[in-house]
């Protein structure tokens, strides 16, 4: 089974108060955000773009969680058709409520290299939404690079470790799916698979480790360092459907 984590970025939402408090929370939130979206709307401006951003980005952190998804639909109370213009939405596979990181992309857009960098350039490395998506590892390293300690050295550092790892049960398995066309491009020729799938597997293990070290509560870190240690790792984070 393929495992769907955070995507765009995917934020799974947790079910742990009544519908109706749940539904109002959320919207009381949003629209908050949405009311500063509109403020600014005419307004172009990288300082503005990361605002926002992280207002999203504070919101999906803050919501309740608990054992039972939370999964937002349009005929529910809590989604308005104006949050798609915040970059919300609903993940296409299982309907969980997604930011597709919409600011942060504005914002690099419009300076690259501001004094916002450290936020912007985040926008330009990590996608895990859809069949083929894949990551832009170079622009991952430049990132840590740039900035070991920014504020999504955590994110990048897991994206360079789940990169790592599905092209580690690429060479593992031998597979010549549609995952091997997605990986292809990063697999050596002049060296054989034994030898590239151990590296891989090490630089995977060593950027979990980094990243664990920072997020020690991220089940799904935790469980794939554990299941690829000892090779039992099947679940995938980039290209697989």
């Amino acid at each position: 089974m393929v495992v769907k984590k955070l995507v765009s970025i995917v934020f799974v939402l947790f079910l742990s108060m009544p519908t109706v408090m749940a539904d109002s929370y959320i919207n009381n939130q949003l629209d908050d955000i949405y009311s500063f979206y509109q403020e600014h709307n005419n307004a172009e401006s990288v300082e503005k773009y990361v605002e926002l951003d992280k207002r999203l980005r504070q919101f999906m952190s803050n919501l309740p969680v608990g054992e039972h998804g939370y999964r937002i639909g349009n005929d529910r109370e809590a989604w308005k058709k104006e949050y798609r213009h915040l970059g919300l939405g609903r993940d296409n596979y299982m309907g969980f409520f997604v930011y597709n990181e919409k600011f942060l992309s504005l914002a690099h857009k419009l300076n690259p290299h501001s004094k916002y960098r450290a936020y912007t350039l985040f926008s330009q490395v990590d996608y895990r939404s859809g069949l083929g998506v894949m990551p832009n590892i170079k622009m991952a390293k430049q990132y840590l690079k740039e900035f070991p300690h920014g504020p999504f050295s955590p994110e990048v550092m897991l994206t360079i470790a789940d990169f790592n790892k599905d092209l580690y049960m690429v060479l593992r398995d031998n597979d010549r799916s549609y995952k091997y066309d997605c990986f292809k491009p990063y697999i050596q020729n002049d060296k054989s698979y034994d030898e590239q799938k151990e590296q891989v597997k090490n630089i995977a293990l060593d950027f979990y480790a980094k990243y664990l070290q920072v997020k020690p509560n991220d089940i799904w870190a935790s469980k794939f360092e554990k299941e690829l240690k000892d090779d039992s790792i099947t679940g995938w984070s980039f290209c697989a459907d």
